[in-house]
């Protein structure tokens, strides 16, 4: 019977320690969720630039001007496309940067009215009307 104890003693401190162990891996205290930190890209303003203007030359060919939000303009005459490039809203006033070209053209624009039409003196200081389509 001797043998019989020990056995049971043995078991009785196997679930001890196994109790024991079980304790000291699982905690009784609820873990803390962990706030990933993310960072966001700035958001940037739209000008109110931004649109297609259409018109037609005095030579009579259609023309259209779209400034899309992403910062990037393509100019069409005739339904073709003859300039792409980017646009910015700042200080300088409204700069195109077409492709192939160094230097940017930029626009003193005026206040974009009712009617969707604004008044905007080019580089060279001619002043023009142009009609904001959308």
């Amino acid at each position: 019977m001797h043998i019989k104890n020990q056995d049971d003693i043995m078991k009785k401190i196997i679930a001890i320690a196994a109790a024991f162990t079980m304790a000291a891996c699982g905690g009784n205290e609820a873990e803390t969720p962990v706030e990933a930190e993310v960072e966001t890209a700035p958001t940037l303003a739209v000008s109110e630039y931004a649109g297609t203007y259409s018109g037609t030359s005095e030579d009579g060919s259609s023309w259209a001007s779209t400034l899309a939000a992403d910062g990037t303009f393509e100019d069409t005459q005739d339904g073709e496309v003859v300039r792409v490039g980017t646009w910015t809203d700042g200080a300088d006033g409204l700069c195109f940067n077409v492709e192939g070209e160094t230097a940017p053209e930029c626009y003193e624009m005026g206040e974009i009215q009712a009617d969707g039409t604004v008044e905007s003196t080019g580089p060279d200081g001619e002043t023009f009307i142009m009609n904001k389509s959308s």
